[in-house]
């Protein structure tokens, strides 16, 4: 398995987050997917924790790729491509089964999942290649960090430092229904007003570190025609910001 980070830098720049599993040796020819046993699946996801990978990776000429990978549950779907050596997800398993549900199984659909790389452009160019992994976080990290770039004109780095909040325990895709309102988690940045604001309007508050994982490559202008790249990292987890 490989892991890591690779993040930006001018003239060039890598970012992200690299990761996967190579299945054992092949004993004999097989004509289909190989299923790990139940027992190594428990050991890799109790070590592991996470599945989910994101890398950011832009080059001299500015080409920039956002990309994200995730097997969810069990170690995927335990399957792996025979001669290949990696796991195929099971995301499927996001289905609902509630006849009439907008998130019903049914042929040709795709389920309803958080697997988001992030791109945003900026007057038609390239601006910002970003993830944040982290299951539901995803979609509200994004939007923190985003904000924090755009609207609160923070550095690459700076919106991915920054104290965030992350909501649980609210209607699933899956059929699950919301019944007090969930709980609001909030890092230990956010100031003692807003979290006692917060707390008086009725909201369930935890205090906890985020469980987020954000990588970012930054491209801007450099005022004669060219441009230069900023990378980040997650301070939370494991990752680097590496240019070349």
């Amino acid at each position: 398995a490989q892991g890591g980070a690779q993040g930006g830098a001018q003239g060039g720049a890598q970012g992200g987050a690299q990761g996967g599993a190579q299945g054992g040796p092949r004993t004999g020819p097989r004509t289909g997917p190989r299923t790990a046993p139940k027992a190594f699946r428990e050991t890799m996801e109790a070590k592991y924790g996470g599945d989910t990978i994101y890398l950011t990776v832009a080059d001299k000429d500015g080409n920039m790729v956002s990309l994200i990978q995730s097997l969810y549950n069990g170690f995927g779907s335990g399957m792996v491509v025979p001669g290949l050596g990696f796991p195929l997800q099971d995301r499927g398993a996001l289905f609902a089964v509630e006849e009439g549900h907008a998130n019903v199984y049914q042929p040709l659909k795709r389920p309803y999942h958080t697997i988001m790389p992030g791109f945003v452009t900026k007057n038609g160019e390239p601006f910002l290649s970003f993830g944040v992994m982290g299951g539901f976080m995803q979609p509200q990290g994004q939007v923190q960090t985003l904000l924090n770039i755009v609207e609160f004109g923070m550095g690459v780095q700076e919106a991915g430092d920054a104290a965030r909040f992350y909501h649980t325990r609210d209607n699933q895709p899956t059929g699950q229904v919301m019944e007090d309102g969930g709980t609001l988690e909030l890092e230990g940045g956010v100031c003692e007003s807003a979290v006692s604001a917060l707390a008086e309007r009725g909201h369930n508050i935890t205090r906890h570190a985020n469980s987020g994982g954000y990588q970012a490559i930054m491209r801007r202008a450099n005022g004669d025609g060219g441009f230069v790249f900023n990378g980040a990292t997650e301070m939370r987890k494991d990752g680097a910001a590496l240019g070349y």
